[in-house]
């Protein structure tokens, strides 16, 4: 191989290199963007933005005003998401009617799961709000299934969202 060869393929290389790194620049740019508006809450009823109202096909159940997934970032195996129909941030702008649906696939989520996984317990909760961890403005239920010794020290359960005050003591 010539010089002229070797710095002809030095320079192709990095130019593809550089678009490389522009494209993957511009990826983190736009999640980081999506990430900042979905924590931030500005998103429209629908928002194609918003990753559960995007319905993939994937529910596990259908119903008129809620669906359940699994999540995509199980904390256990079986994590299952049970996700309202409509576009909405809080727990507590949802109709009665959505909350029922809501907490009676709470239920049957749970049949489901006993039979495919066999858990030894539950953890069972909505976060609501960027204060409590709420990351995705779209009000979803989080079903845990647990399983002993998934955890050295399961107790104090949901009380763990504090650290400091998940001990009784």
């Amino acid at each position: 191989m010539t010089t002229v060869q070797t710095i002809s393929m030095v320079g192709l290389a990095l130019c593809v290199m550089y678009i490389v790194n522009l494209v993957r620049d511009s990826y983190r740019k736009e999640e980081a963007s999506r990430t900042t508006r979905l924590r931030s809450g500005v998103m429209r009823t629908n928002d194609s933005e918003c990753p559960f109202c995007f319905d993939d096909g994937k529910a596990v159940f259908r119903r008129a005003h809620a669906r359940v997934i699994y999540d995509i970032n199980p904390v256990t195996t079986g994590h299952m998401l049970i996700l309202s129909t409509r576009h909405v941030s809080s727990y507590f702008d949802l109709s009665e009617d959505e909350k029922r649906a809501m907490w009676d696939l709470v239920d049957e989520v749970k049949v489901f799961l006993d039979k495919q996984f066999e858990p030894d317990g539950y953890n069972v909760g909505v976060n609501i709000g960027g204060a409590s961890g709420q990351t995705i403005p779209h009000v979803h239920i989080h079903v845990i299934p647990r399983y002993v010794g998934d955890t050295p020290w399961p107790q104090g359960g949901v009380r763990g969202v504090i650290p400091e005050r998940q001990s009784y003591e």
